[in-house]
């Protein structure tokens, strides 16, 4: 008697899972393939899986660019001196630099306060100078390769 109650618990829940399947083969029947087509190019867990790109625009008609007053380009800023700081005097009422000057390779002396390629030097230390021009700074220190 304990079998045949089992077996009948058994078919009944067999038959309810069937059951189940054929209602949602159902509701499955009424989507069409041509109703699927974002699932086709955008698959559901594929790694590329992006949102459909935006629309885009097209204006019918271009209105032509006003032709603007042609300017130069504003000048770039003068570059720093190509210098190389060979040594600097530091006495109690003279501070100056003695710089290699790269382009022609003339050996001049600077005081604190002059200016080289319109830049304006001034000494920092005893073993560094920097040239400065409109809030920019180019630094030289002393022995540096």
């Amino acid at each position: 008697m304990k079998a045949l109650r089992s077996i009948l618990i058994l078919i009944a829940c067999t038959v309810g899972l069937f059951q189940d399947a054929r209602v949602a083969g159902a509701e499955d029947a009424q989507l069409s393939l041509q109703s699927l087509t974002q699932t086709r190019e955008r698959p559901l867990f594929s790694p590329s899986r992006r949102p459909p790109p935006p629309a885009v625009s097209v204006p019918e008609r271009v209105e032509p660019l006003l032709a603007v007053a042609s300017q130069a380009p504003p000048a770039p800023p003068p570059t720093p001196p190509d210098v190389r700081l060979m040594g600097l005097m530091l006495l109690p009422d003279t501070q100056m630099a003695i710089l290699e000057h790269a382009p022609t390779g003339e050996v001049i002396r600077l005081a604190a306060g002059a200016e080289l390629d319109a830049w304006t030097l001034r000494i920092i230390d005893a073993r560094s100078i920097a040239f400065e021009l409109d809030g920019r700074e180019a630094r030289h220190v002393l022995f540096e390769r």
